[in-house]
């Protein structure tokens, strides 16, 4: 087993869930319900899925600096769980905030989403070689 494929599955898992979201987006007036439970479960694997990836990075991490791509794509992290938390939040505004809002921070996200699985699968390879980013001993 590599070391990637624990986070390999969560980004399997994770782009289900913006699909689902995807596939009921059109259909917002009718299953309101389903959406916020899409955006719930999508928040909830990010959530563990940054967990996972931060408790392997922070094996490396404590003899030697991340390299920058890696760095970045941990820290995206941050942005991406702001913007889950405020589409729940116009989610659950009530009908305060215009169907419009909510379709396009849902879209957006889900863009955003996609590219960073695609950055941070990008860097499997220097997972499944170990640490790659310790310096060599020359």
């Amino acid at each position: 087993m590599r070391p990637s494929d624990d986070l390999r599955y969560d980004h399997e898992v994770l782009r289900a869930k913006l699909a689902v979201l995807e596939e009921y987006l059109p259909c917002f007036d009718e299953v309101p319900c389903i959406i916020a439970r899409t955006i719930d479960a999508l928040t909830e694997g990010f959530h563990d899925h940054a967990h996972r990836e931060a408790q392997w990075l922070a094996q490396g991490e404590t003899a030697y600096p991340l390299p920058g791509p890696i760095q970045q794509a941990h820290d995206a992290h941050d942005n991406q769980r702001t913007r889950l938390a405020v589409l729940h939040a116009l989610l659950h505004s009530g009908g305060a905030t215009p169907r419009a809002q909510v379709i396009a921070e849902a879209c957006g996200l889900v863009k955003e989403l996609r590219e960073h699985l695609a950055r941070e699968e990008a860097l499997f390879p220097w997972i499944d070689r170990g640490i790659a980013w310790a310096p060599s001993h020359e």
